[in-house]
């Protein structure tokens, strides 16, 4: 779905299924809890995020705050839940809050803390702020392994735009890939894409570009956007419609 009022309904719809629960397992973990809770806590936080739920982001972006002072407090943001906590606060994040989060990134001498405040950046919603996730990742304070995966993340949200930056910059993104990973990354970047005219070039990089030994495990990423084009002009008007009969208009 891309923005527009039908997008927000059908994430209203969805927030209706899931955030009750969430509500049953709650922010903080319990001494009785099942593992498969604690690992449901962290995909619902990220995924209600990702639908525009309010209470979640508005409580993602305290703990954060919290979290990184100054000073950085850790027992702030456990890190049964730090993951998703530091993607939903990038998530909306305004520049101010992008700064903080990218400042933290590049200060930590943790690696692992510093691996997931760089992914978290990529998550944000606002394309200038992903455009600036993706000139960080190919500047020298991410690890070389990390800049690639905040590039993907990047896609997640903006895979058009992250389409259009790997192209550009594909030397220096090769230099962060082992050979097993170079001929999936630049298609892999189009998973999420609704762009016919990103399918064109798509089709064209992996004539021109990809070897022929690799080209059938990279050709699905066309069969899938062909795809999503497809249910873009068939599917979409039928659900629209659906959601309005159930009161999501």
């Amino acid at each position: 779905y891309g923005p527009g009022p039908q997008r927000d309904s059908l994430r209203a719809y969805a927030r209706k299924l899931l955030k009750p629960e969430f509500d049953s397992i709650g922010w903080d973990r319990k001494e009785s809890e099942q593992s498969n809770e604690t690992v449901l806590r962290e995909i619902l936080i990220a995924a209600l995020a990702q639908l525009d739920d309010q209470e979640i982001k508005v409580e993602a972006d305290k703990r954060f705050r919290a979290y990184a002072g100054p000073p950085v407090k850790p027992d702030a943001l456990l890190a049964i839940i730090r993951r998703p906590v530091l993607q939903a606060a990038a998530l909306s994040a305004d520049k101010d809050l992008y700064d903080v989060m990218s400042g933290l990134a590049k200060s930590t001498t943790d690696s692992f803390g510093k691996d997931q405040l760089f992914i978290a950046l990529a998550w944000a919603e606002n394309a200038s702020l992903a455009q600036q996730s993706l000139e960080i990742a190919l500047g020298d304070d991410p690890a070389k392994t990390t800049g690639p995966k905040m590039i993907q993340g990047v896609a997640a949200g903006h895979p058009d735009l992250a389409w259009q930056f790997a192209l550009a910059n594909w030397e220096k993104i090769t230099e962060r890939l082992d050979e097993m990973q170079r001929s999936k990354f630049l298609p892999g970047l189009t998973a999420t894409s609704r762009s016919a005219k990103v399918l064109k070039e798509l089709e064209r990089y992996i004539a021109e570009k990809v070897p022929e030994v690799a080209r059938k495990s990279v050709e699905r990423y066309v069969a899938d956007l062909k795809f999503r084009l497809q249910v873009v002009e068939r599917l979409l008007p039928e659900m629209d419609k659906w959601l309005a009969s159930h009161g999501y208009a």
